[in-house]
């Protein structure tokens, strides 16, 4: 394929990929993210227009006939609910666009280039949705969770370009991204988000020399057992970080936590043990088409915290199942035959978004979910070559 077409692709679905880094900066457009999606994807369209043959992407269209059949239903059966037209929006803004765009060929590299480097231009803007100072934060948790998952979008970018970017000019634009991201996040940030990011390095760590896992050897068994001294010394652990940190002056709202919690017996989860019994028991209420999208969030005020239970919840075996399925497949395959650039855009996109559905918010909204199913579902059937091999220079 034309190699002018692919870096256009890649930078098109970069920008695609950053639109929610990028939201701030268009706020003074009523609802700028749809400019920032749209307009690159027309693009897409138009650059790519001799190639939108549907034949490599039958898997794609009988998913989205499925997700679309199920936002209809959802609909007529909440009466139109407000919940459920929000979610339904936000499906046909977010997720049908990136699945879409998935089936063109991109260069990875230069995919998490445009992610890391608007990343980085973002940084102003989202540091000013808060006052932030290093020692006093404002105590608003939905913010700093929404700055703490855009960062990591941009740093985990810059960990894959850090180990396989030739580019010295990226890598130390890399390096910079990353300890700024580390700093927000282990005093201020999410703790998915932290997570997140930790998940990240221990995949490229794993793959970095490897296509598949040996899950014996001794890489493997070192890391087994520097996990199971860190866990079973979790809090002696953690609480000498918090000694050091606050022997500096550096205040850590999120180790403050986490060390009450576990020192007090009190819940970690902030009431989402419950919140999940309540999910399932819905699930089995109503197992084969589900209770339709949106409708936990009518019923309780608030969202499943986990993209299985919502799923199943939402959708029952009918309309959910393929969702888990595919949210089971996307840990599977990261450890089948592929070449490297794939396997870079699995992990980017794992570290990214499913850690975040697993612990928190809810996937209609996740553009790099839907995108990463779109790859998903071509892979499927078809062993077609999604991206090139060649590192931009």
């Amino acid at each position: 394929m034309n190699e002018k077409i692919i870096k256009k692709n890649s930078i098109a679905i970069g920008i695609m990929l950053s639109s929610v880094i990028l939201s701030e900066y268009v706020s003074f457009l009523p609802k700028g993210i749809i400019f920032l999606i749209f307009i690159p994807f027309f693009y897409l369209i138009f650059i790519n227009k001799h190639n939108l043959s549907v034949k490599h992407n039958s898997n794609v269209i009988v998913f989205l006939i499925v997700m679309v059949l199920f936002c209809v239903w959802s609909i007529f059966l909440s009466g139109f609910k407000s919940v459920t037209i929000k979610y339904v929006t936000e499906f046909l803004c977010l997720g049908i666009p990136f699945l879409l765009v998935s089936k063109y060929h991109i260069d990875a590299i230069l995919v998490f280039r445009t992610i890391v480097v608007l990343g980085t231009i973002s940084i102003p803007s989202q540091l000013n949705r808060v006052n932030i100072e290093l020692v006093n934060y404002i105590d608003d948790g939905e913010i700093l969770m929404q700055i703490s998952y855009n960062l990591l979008k941009a740093s985990i970018a810059s960990i894959l370009l850090l180990a396989f970017d030739r580019s010295r000019i990226f890598k130390l634009i890399s390096l910079l991204n990353i300890w700024f991201s580390f700093l927000f996040l282990f005093m201020v940030g999410s703790r998915g988000a932290a997570l997140s990011f930790l998940l990240s390095i221990v995949l490229v760590f794993l793959y970095y020399r490897n296509r598949i896992i040996n899950f014996f050897s001794l890489k493997m068994i070192l890391l087994y057992s520097v996990s199971f001294l860190f866990l079973f010394n979790i809090v002696p652990v953690l609480e000498y970080i918090m000694f050091f940190m606050y022997s500096n002056d550096i205040k850590s709202i999120g180790l403050d936590r986490i060390i009450d919690s576990m020192v007090n017996d009190v819940e970690l989860s902030t009431g989402r043990g419950l919140i999940l019994e309540k999910a399932l028991q819905g699930f089995f209420d109503s197992p084969l088409f589900g209770n339709g999208i949106g409708s936990f969030d009518n019923y309780s005020g608030k969202y499943t915290h986990n993209i299985v239970t919502q799923a199943l919840y939402e959708g029952g075996l009918v309309f959910g199942a393929p969702i888990v399925v595919l949210v089971v497949y996307s840990v599977i395959v990261l450890n089948s035959k592929m070449d490297e650039e794939s396997r870079w855009i699995y992990i980017y996109l794992i570290s990214s978004c499913l850690i975040q559905l697993m612990l928190s918010s809810y996937f209609w909204c996740s553009s790099l979910l839907w995108f990463m199913f779109g790859i998903l579902l071509r892979n499927m059937k078809y062993k077609i070559r999604l991206f090139s091999c060649n590192y931009v220079k």
